[in-house]
């Protein structure tokens, strides 16, 4: 190719010279062209429902939904991408933003979303004409309706009427009227009896009920011979009344005197006897309780009350602490449930800078609080019973350091990416330490202070059997209704009551157990009022989810006495609060999803076993 172009002569060079530019122009005017076109190109995105957006309070938002077409009309939706920040349980101004871009431009829209708060409550609902109406069979039926007002707005659209009448066959019918706002709604019920020539039936109640209902029925032919009621009974009254207590389709029969059978049947659906079921859960935050009740009842929930007030709404905010409550639930049948709530502490994140360290997981929330003597880690877990854990030395009976403790547990229990909080809690070893802390003998060897011990279930140590020394030591273990218990043995010769605590124990559901003294805190209230000073570790509980490492690290002089270790427990909302091993035994590990094992100290001593809490 080169050899044919040096022997072009220079005009056809310079011929081939100029269609080569030119296409090159040709291509270049394209490329701008079309960047031109993509650049100045535009997406249009359509909207589908309002906006604005009502959602009402508690309700969950609904995206309506949306379509996007690029400036050739083509379908370009699955490049919208969306975000929001709608809490619905927040009243205010909320914003749904919808963007799709190319390289060169971004489109966006914006849908305004406004929480408010639910109006059923200021609707007037009522039915016009009676609740309970006769109607004769010969005539047409004209349903009344109902009154629906609010200054909230025009509800009627919102009102759905299920039922008809039937006024060719004689009975009971029922009427609803259904106002449904958001996801609350309110009924209302008309009963309409059609009655005939030959019979008239009457319920002495058509309202729901948790009362027996009777069914009058009355011949009204001239040539009566007598009544079959639903029990295969003859009756001979041309009136009578049949009683029932359950729901359910009953048959009577009216016989004339010539033997003709009338069957007729009558549908009783208004009774309900039985109270809601449910639950109740609440949780305290900021000095206030919130309840939540989710309770269900086929006729329908009429009310909530506590403390002799009412709510009209399953979810209820009260001033106060409340840690137990028992809360009324009746239906619209006027049964009544005592639901006992579950009320646990909202899991508090720090509120100041003057903190370690945080971590949250869906099952594991701690943080640390720097104080100058001592140190706070506030831990909250979703399951303590099966998160809060003991680990002995590898060797059963061998003592370790803290340190090598807990790795061990966190090798053998696949640990190593879950968050992790860590201290040590039982300090009797058997023979004691010398002063250089060397020498030290196996844990329990030569104790009986630890006369029977749990681990993961399985008895590791039962020396109930035995009579051993009087001590003051105390046996701890988280129990299976998830709160801390405490069990303190007799002394020591007592062998059946030991052995009574001991199966205590295990029926109580404990799975570990850990052991120490004293008990600083009971039921909320200062049990201790000791003035010494000392370096000291300590464990209390707030709630099931909820619980309190304080320890202190400073010299024994600046550290805590009992007195002010059990009222700072009690500041904190503790209901039960222990003191563990303290002194230079004191151990404190932590931390997040990674294998690196942090400390806020760390003795080098050897010790019984090591307290955790750990992620699921």
């Amino acid at each position: 190719m080169r050899e044919k172009i040096r022997q072009m002569d220079f005009l056809s060079k310079i011929i081939l010279i100029l269609m080569i530019f030119s296409l090159f122009l040709i291509l270049m005017a394209g490329t701008r062209g079309y960047l031109r076109r993509v650049k100045h190109s535009t997406y249009n995105i359509i909207l589908n429902g309002d906006n604005p957006l009502t959602v009402y309070q508690g309700d969950l938002y609904v995206e309506p939904g949306y379509k996007a077409y690029n400036y050739l009309n083509k379908d370009s939706t699955s490049l919208v991408k969306t975000k929001h920040n709608i809490d619905s349980s927040i009243i205010g101004e909320y914003e749904v933003s919808y963007v799709i871009s190319n390289f060169f431009k971004k489109n966006k829209e914006i849908r305004k979303v406004n929480v408010v708060e639910n109006p059923l409550k200021y609707v007037d609902f009522t039915l016009k004409g009676k609740s309970i109406m006769e109607h004769n069979r010969t005539e047409k039926y004209i349903e009344p309706g109902f009154n629906v007002s609010s200054d909230k707005g025009d509800f009627t659209k919102n009102v759905i009427i299920t039922g008809n009448v039937d006024v060719n066959k004689i009975g009971m019918y029922e009427i609803t009227y259904t106002l449904k706002i958001g996801s609350k709604e309110r009924s209302l019920k008309r009963i309409v009896n059609v009655i005939g020539d030959k019979y008239t039936i009457k319920l002495n109640n058509y309202e729901l009920t948790n009362q027996d209902v009777t069914i009058n029925i009355t011949s009204n032919i001239k040539d009566f011979s007598h009544f079959i009621n639903p029990h295969n009974i003859e009756v001979n009254e041309e009136s009578f009344d049949f009683t029932v207590d359950k729901n359910g389709v009953y048959v009577f029969h009216l016989i004339d005197t010539d033997g003709i059978d009338e069957e007729i049947s009558v549908t009783v659906s208004n009774i309900d006897k039985v109270g809601p079921s449910g639950i109740c859960n609440g949780f305290i935050s900021q000095n206030k309780t919130t309840f939540n009740i989710e309770a269900n009842d086929p006729s329908g929930i009429f009310k909530y009350s506590y403390n002799k007030k009412d709510y009209e709404n399953n979810i209820f905010v009260l001033d106060g602490v409340i840690d137990k409550a028992d809360v009324y639930v009746y239906d619209k049948a006027t049964n009544l449930s005592i639901i006992t709530c579950n009320i646990e502490y909202e899991y508090i994140a720090p509120t100041t800078d003057n903190y370690l360290y945080q971590y949250k997981s869906d099952t594991l929330k701690y943080w640390i609080e720097d104080k100058t003597t001592y140190k706070t880690t506030h831990i909250w877990m979703s399951d303590a019973y099966n998160q809060m854990r003991v680990a002995l030395p590898g060797k059963r009976g061998s003592l370790w350091t803290g340190r090598a403790i807990i790795n061990n547990a966190i090798k053998n229990n696949n640990y190593t990416n879950k968050g992790l909080v860590a201290i040590n809690a039982s300090g009797i070893v058997g023979g004691g330490f010398n002063s250089n802390y060397t020498g030290l003998k196996p844990a329990w060897e030569g104790t009986t202070a630890i006369p029977f011990i749990l681990n993961k279930g399985e008895v590791i140590r039962d020396s109930t059997t035995s009579k051993f020394p009087n001590v003051n030591y105390l046996t701890y273990g988280l129990k299976k209704d998830g709160y801390l218990g405490y069990y303190k043995y007799s002394n020591g010769v007592d062998i059946e009551k030991n052995m009574a605590i001991r199966d205590e124990i295990i029926s109580d559901g404990v799975k570990d157990t850990f052991a120490f003294y004293p008990v600083l805190v009971e039921d909320g209230k200062v049990k201790r009022t000791d003035t010494d000073k000392n370096i000291r570790q300590s464990l209390c509980q707030i709630d099931r989810n909820n619980f309190v490492i304080i320890t202190n690290t400073s010299e024994r002089n600046k550290g805590f006495n009992y007195k002010d270790l059990a009222k700072y427990m009690v500041s904190l909302n503790c209901k039960i609060g222990f003191n563990l091993d303290g002194g230079g035994s004191v151990n404190h590990y932590y931390k997040g999803n990674t294998s690196k094992l942090e400390s806020i100290t760390a003795s080098s001593r050897g010790l019984v076993d090591m307290l955790y809490f750990v992620e699921k």
